[in-house]
Formats: C-alpha cells, structure tokens, sequence
C-alpha cells in the first residue's frame, strides 16, 4: 500500500507534462477547456514564474459558473484537466464582462456579478482571491461588495492591484441613474472604504458607467468613466478621469478631469486607459462624428490631474473618410513614447487593415498624419486588434478571416522595433480553417513570450483556447531557445550565440545589459563594410533579442558567406561570427 501511495504522489508531481504543452502547429492549440455548453469570455493573467492564469464563463452544467486555470510557462495545466471551479452561483441568462488580475504574489483576483442574491435584487459583484495552489483566501463565496438587499444592478466590475498591494474594485451601479461604484480591499479582505464603498454620480444629470481603472503612485488609483447624457441613439458621451487617493477622496477636484467632450463617441464603445509610469494616464478613444468616419484619439493626464495633451485629445491619424476604430494603445517609458494600433476600414466598411501611430512626449505624430500601414486595406476581415509592448518592441495581435465575407477567423501576430520595422510576421498562431473565433485576450509573460486565449467554435458554439508566441515568432515551448541565456540581468554586457547558426533565412542575436547603455548592433562583412544596423540607441538592463533576417540595409537580400555581428557600447565590444547559407 505504502508503494502505491508513494507512486500515487510522483505521479501527480509530474502531471501537468501529460495533460498538455504548447503547440507549434497552427491547427493544434491548447484546449483550457472543450466541453458540452457554451465556454465564453476568457480573461487571461501573466505570473512571474512564466506561466499565466485564464478564467471564463462556463455554461457546461445549465448556468454560467466561473472557472479558472492556471498555466505553467510551457502551456501545462497545474490544476484539474477542465478548470478549477470558482463559482456556480445563480447567474442570468445571459453575461456581463467582469475582471482578472495577478497580484505581487502570483495570487489571481476575480471579480464578477451574478443573482446568488435574489433576482429580485438584481445583479450583485463579488471578488475571489485564488492562491497559485488554488486555495479560496478570501472563502468559498468570496466577497460581496453590493449591498446585498436592493434592487439596483451592479454589474461588470474592473479591479487592480495598488503599489501598496491592496485591491481597489469598480463597477458601474444601474439604478435611477447609473453611478460608478468603487470599493478598497487589502489583502486579507477586508473592506476599507465603507460596508458599501464610495461612488462617483453623473454630470448634468447624466448617467456615470462603463468604469476603467489602472493603479498609480502611493496606494493611490485613476479612473476612467463615460458620462452619458440623454436616451439612445441621441446620447452625448463625456469622458472623464478621476485620481483616488488611499483614503478614498478625490484628489482632482470632486467632478474629476474632463478630457472629451466632442459628444461623438458611440455610446457602445469603451474607452481604454494604461498607465503612464509617472503616476498619469493614458486614455484611447475612437469618435465618429458621421456614419463615414472615425478617428482614434488619445488623452494624457499628468500625476497632478493636468492636461498633458489638449481636451479631445491627439488624433492619431488625419485621414478623412476613413473609420479608424477600436484603439489599443502601449506606453514605452524608457522612449517616453506612446504607442496606438487600430483597425482601419474604408467608409463602405467592406475593406480592412491595421494602422498605427507613434507620438511623443508633446503628442507629435511621428509616423506622419496618416499613420503607418501594417496590413493594407483588404477584403479579409479584421478584428481585435490587441498590442502589447516591450522596452524594445512591440507585437500586435489580431483576427483575419481566410477570405471576403467568410466566418472563420485566424489567430495572427507580428513584432516591430521602435521605429515601426517589422521584426518578424505576421505569423499565423490559430489557423482560419478551425473556424470562427471571438474574445481575443493577450498577455506579456516576463520573458517577453505572449500568451493568448479565445473563444473559438471550432467544435461547438464556445470553447476556450489558447497559444503562445515567442520572442521569435515561432510557438511552442521556450526553454529549448533558452539555454544559452542565464540570466535575465546579466552581471557583465554580453553577446549571447545566436541561433540558429548557421542560419537560413533568419537568425536571432541576443545581448544582455546589467544597466541601462546606449547600444549599438550592427552587421558586417568580412571586408569590414556595413551590411545592416539592428538597433542603435538606449535600452534598459536586461536580455533583448533582435532578429536579423539576411537583409542588407537596404532590403535586399545579403548573398551567403560569412558576416561578423558587432556589439558596442561605450566600455564594451565585441564580435561574433554568423554564417549565411542560402
């Protein structure tokens, strides 16, 4: 008995390798979960051992419960095959979007509202802390932050984690009018603005929702709220932001900071909002004054609740009878740029590309006032176009259709340095043939691999999937690719082998800094001539990778032969041998 028992435990230690690893084939993802109901709404989290969370709806027994599982960097499963149950409270008919997060102890945080009250009371929102072990920390029925007796909705709460690792929830609360509600949480649970939290009331006797929230300096957070006015289609939307301080007060003015009032927003889309690493915000919106066109815009609050950039914000791109549409936007501190990514469609909306834009610092346009084209308008259709950056690149993600007018979507993404060159892609990671997919969710581990997850119909109407990529555009498992990098923080500058070497056509060259340098990479000849400059400027402590893909600087194709690849910076160099086989 003693045997079996011992071989009972070695067995579930190496259990996770059974259930599954990352594909590297585009018609073999990773199914989190493939049952029998609708499996919808996925919502993913990176850890800081590599692997990730994903959570959705899952309607596998009759009502939509919760589920959540959690990944290990190689796509193994770390609890039960089909997803930890978090909750199967009452839920409605149908489903709201709701919030995950990863806090500084890898614990995961949901927030979500369901009618476990009474439907008579409507929805209520409610908040779970999981353990990376799965354990309940805040109880088998979490937290419920709305007062349990009334009859108002309260429904798709925002969390995030503050710098003094406390929890601040939002949510909209839909009563006679719609008022934004926020609730504090510290790490035990415990409720520290009040039984019932503190709200912030509409203006003009419109209604405040659809709240967004980021974490800022000092236990402190921003806001982001829509404030509609009137009845639809003839709504006003307003946006403004809000600086909570710990105590839960108002730090800029009791009406917040108004920095859109053009009124041209459609009152169906939400507005994004990320940090700016100085204690501000960042806000993206798309506004559609006509029927024919849109543009994306972007807003910066500084710490102190001041306008960086003008009310209505930046455009990022000028071009007239254009619908440019559905922003996700990333913030490079050490270039102090802000990057903008968006769909673009022609005013017939039967063409479809992706466009984005660099500003800096002052909003200045820098890839002109058209922006610049990554995918050309075409008759593929385009959706969820997602990014996400690093210190020194930027990947952006998306759905396309295999053809005009077709439900079936493809999985895709591509990586640009700073200057908007692509580095690699687009690489298809879920190929079209699977079928239609919905919900794109991304996230940036810290060995810079995304991990996505979906809702894909590739089997019934909703299971989730997922898959990774890589640093160099391929899938699958990392660790292989790795062995030669000890360190993320090298102690000394250092050129790391490339790989492959011999290569053809690409090969990947990587350089660690134990402090911020301006650098230099560069490729050459055997006469010593110039072939190709990879990066030339700053870059923070750390491992960075670059792909060379054969091409002289020009963009012509180098012939094959041997090249030396150079690295400097001002009290280090040297040199590798690379071989080009054709």
């Amino acid at each position: 008995m003693r045997w079996n028992v011992v071989f009972f435990i070695i067995l579930l230690s190496f259990m996770p390798s059974v259930w599954a690893q990352w594909s590297s084939d585009s018609t073999q993802n990773t199914a989190i979960v493939a049952l029998a109901g609708d499996q919808v709404v996925p919502k993913i989290g990176a850890t800081s051992d590599g692997g990730c969370y994903i959570s959705w709806y899952d309607n596998r027994s009759g009502n939509y419960a919760v589920y959540l599982q959690r990944l290990t960097r190689n796509g193994e499963k770390v609890w039960t095959i089909d997803g930890l149950l978090i909750s199967d409270h009452p839920q409605d008919t149908w489903v709201t979007d709701y919030d995950l997060t990863v806090d500084q102890d890898d614990n995961a945080i949901l927030v979500f509202n369901d009618i476990r009250n009474g439907s008579e009371n409507g929805w209520d929102v409610f908040a779970y802390k999981i353990s990376p072990s799965g354990e309940f920390l805040w109880g088998p029925d979490g937290i419920c932050l709305s007062p349990a007796v009334n009859s108002e909705s309260e429904m798709s709460p925002k969390v995030t984690v503050t710098t003094s690792g406390n929890y601040v929830v939002t949510w909209t609360r839909s009563g006679d009018n719609d008022v934004v509600a926020l609730q504090k949480l510290s790490s035990d649970g415990a409720k520290m603005w009040g039984e019932n939290g503190i709200v912030i009331t509409g203006q003009q006797g419109g209604n405040a929702n659809h709240p967004q929230i980021i974490s800022a300096a000092n236990d402190s957070v921003i806001v982001l709220w829509k404030n509609v006015i009137g009845s639809y289609p003839a709504t006003k939307v307003f946006l403004l932001l809000q600086k909570i301080t710990p105590q839960g007060t108002f730090a800029w003015g009791e009406t917040g900071v108004l920095i859109y009032d053009n009124e041209h927003i459609p009152v169906y889309y939400d507005p994004v909002l990320i940090p700016d690493g100085n204690s501000g915000a960042f806000a993206a919106w798309a506004e559609q004054p006509t029927s024919a066109e849109s543009y994306v815009e972007v807003g910066h609050v500084a710490a102190d609740g001041s306008l960086v950039f003008p009310l209505n914000g930046i455009k990022t791109a000028l071009t007239a009878s254009r619908l440019h549409m559905a922003p996700s936007i990333a913030f490079n501190q050490s270039l102090n740029a802000l990057f903008a990514f968006w769909l673009e469609e022609n005013s017939s909306q039967n063409q479809f590309g992706i466009y984005g834009q660099r500003l800096d610092a002052q909003g200045n346009r820098l890839w002109g006032d058209d922006g610049k084209v990554f995918i050309p308008l075409g008759e593929r259709s385009i959706s969820f176009v997602r990014c996400a950056g690093t210190d020194t690149s930027e990947y952006i993600a998306y759905f396309q259709s295999s053809a005009a007018n077709t439900y079936d979507d493809a999985v895709k993404d591509f990586l640009l340095d700073p200057a908007g060159n692509f580095l690699w892609g687009p690489v298809t990671l879920s190929a079209a043939s699977l079928g239609e997919k919905d919900d794109l969710v991304l996230t940036l581990n810290p060995s810079n691999q995304l991990f996505f997850a979906w809702t894909d119909k590739r089997s019934d109407s909703g299971d989730i999937y997922a898959q990774n990529s890589n640093p160099d555009g391929t899938m699958g498992n990392w660790v292989a690719h790795l062995k030669s990098v000890p360190t993320l923080r090298p102690r000394t500058f250092v050129l790391f082998p490339s790989f492959p070497n011999p290569f053809n056509p690409a090969t990947h060259i990587r350089v660690g800094l134990p402090h911020a340098a301006h650098i230099t990479l560069a490729i050459y000849d055997m006469t010593g001539r110039l072939v190709r400059t990879l990066y030339q400027g700053n870059l923070p402590a750390g491992v960075h990778t670059f792909r060379w893909n054969g091409r002289k600087e020009n963009g012509d194709t180098a012939p094959s032969g041997i090249y030396f690849c150079r690295f400097r910076t001002a009290t280090f160099r040297t040199a590798q041998k690379l071989i080009l086989l054709k």
